[in-house]
Parts: structure tokens; sequence; C-alpha cells
């Protein structure tokens, strides 16, 4: 597909939504949704024939990320003069906006989060679709998902839910907003290894540490410990991957030990006010 046609409204976008048409911003907007999903069609694509952060899909995340900055030049300056109304834009075309949103740095997120909010008051945008920037907008600020929408993955073949604030009530708040159920939505990533923590409501008084260890060959490791106050709560799995709870009390600033069986070590520090962390270590003499 060719791209000029994205920036063909881009000088005078601004001036385009003040028409009463926006024959032009519509056009541009169905654009800007196909490149969006054709680009995470093609990665997707790569990643159930190689796997997840394969090596092999790595040229496509980087073409992907690319045209997501050209998308949100578009929607970024059409966004300071206000959603369209409904029935000024298309379906496709409305829909391009939230995705362009949704795929933005959080930076960019908090700043289009009032106007995204009133969207939704406003029914410009969907109760599923609302939840999803919700559950992200949270977990890239370390905090608690609602709705189980995001996931992560590694460079090891891991695939997890960030935590969830109530597993327990998590498919009956999806099934409010019009999201499948957890299980529905795990059949959705090839393999179906998908960790999901099942103790997550009885865990609010606990900081969740997500942790993925590898060495310079980008090996997963397997049998590296997690000692805290020089107890061990924790060892890394055949994918170099450990889920461990640790209390909340006094985590801030709290150095944790990790100890390959070399006795080789890597010290981390928790900082900020997160409920959990994703962390990736690497040994690069293992």
């Amino acid at each position: 597909m060719k791209w000029y046609i994205i920036f063909f409204c881009l000088a005078d976008i601004s001036a385009l939504a003040q028409t009463e048409s926006l024959t032009e911003v519509n056009k541009t907007l169905e654009a800007v949704h196909a490149v969006d999903q054709n680009a995470r069609s093609s990665l997707r694509s790569c990643e159930a024939r190689f796997g997840v952060s394969a090596t092999e899909c790595k040229p496509l995340v980087m073409k992907m990320d690319s045209l997501d900055s050209i998308n949100q030049e578009v929607v970024f300056q059409l966004l300071e003069k206000g959603w369209p109304n409904a029935g000024q834009i298309s379906e496709k075309a409305n829909d391009a906006i939230f995705l362009v949103v949704q795929h933005s740095s959080l930076e960019k997120q908090i700043k289009y989060s009032a106007v995204l909010k009133e969207a939704f008051v406003l029914g410009k945008v969907s109760p599923s679709k609302y939840a999803m920037f919700q559950d992200r907008l949270n977990v890239r600020q370390g905090k608690l998902q609602t709705y189980g929408s995001q996931t992560g993955a590694d460079q090891y073949g891991n695939v997890f839910f960030y935590p969830i604030h109530n597993i327990t009530r998590v498919d009956s708040a999806r099934r409010e907003v019009g999201l499948s159920s957890i299980d529905a939505y795990k059949l959705n990533f090839p393999g179906g290894n998908v960790y999901l923590d099942t103790a997550r409501h009885v865990s609010n008084a606990n900081i969740i540490l997500i942790v993925h260890v590898g060495n310079g060959k980008q090996q997963a490791l397997k049998g590296i410990k997690l000692f805290v106050q020089n107890e061990v709560i924790g060892e890394t799995d055949d994918k170099g991957f450990m889920y461990v709870l640790i209390p909340r009390e006094n985590y801030q600033d709290l150095s944790l030990k990790f100890v390959a069986n070399d006795q080789k070590q890597i010290r981390y520090a928790l900082k900020g006010d997160r409920d959990f962390f994703d962390i990736y270590l690497m040994f690069n003499t293992l």
C-alpha cells in the first residue's frame, strides 16, 4: 500500500476538520486504519510462524513503530481540535483515532486520556475499547489491570498476562464491557502457553515481580535464584521466567539479589510506586 495518502491531509487536517463534510479527513483516517491493521497483521503472521518476539519478526516491529509515528502525526493534529462528532466520519475512521491513541506512547496516552474518556461518554468509543485503553494505561504505569486485556511476551517464548486486580471477577468484568472470557482470549496466542496468575485476588498486600533472565546469546537461563534478605523466594524455570510476590510493606528501595549456580550475581533495586515490576536481566558470562 502506498503511504503518501496519509500525508495528503496532514498539513491542512485542522482546517478540513472545520468543513461540513470532512470527506478528506475521513479518507485519511481510513488510510490510517489500514496502515495500523496491516502492520499488525503482518507481525502476527510472522509470530505465528516463528514465535512471539522472534528475531525474524524484529524488522516488522521496527516498520510498525515507524508507521505508527506517521499515523500519530495525523491523528494528534486532529485531536487538538477535538474528536469528530458522530456521523461526520465513518466507523472505520472513528476506530482509527482510537487505535492510534491505543498504540502511542504513555506520554501521549496520558495527554489524550481526557479526550478519549469524553469520546467514550458520548458513545464515540465502545465500552470494550475504553476498557482496553484503561488497562493499557494502568499497566504502563505499573498498576493492576481490571479486564485482563494486556499481555506481554519476551524473547524466550514466555507469554503472560500482566497482573489483574481481581482474577475471580475478571470474566464478569469483561462480559460487562463486551469482551470474551479470559479462556477464549488465551486462544489468540500460538501454542497456548500463556501464564496467568490465578492468585491475584489474595495478593493485594503484595508487589508482583515478573522476571525474565537470559544470557548474551539470547538464551533463557534456568535455576537463577532470587534472594530477598538472604532468603530464596523464587527461581527461574527452563524458559528463564519467574513470577513471585513480595510483601508491599517497606518494598521501596529494597535490593533484590539474583544468583546463578556459579554464584555470579546481579542486584536490582525496586524503585517507584508500582503494583508490579517487569524485570529483564542478562548474565553476560553464562
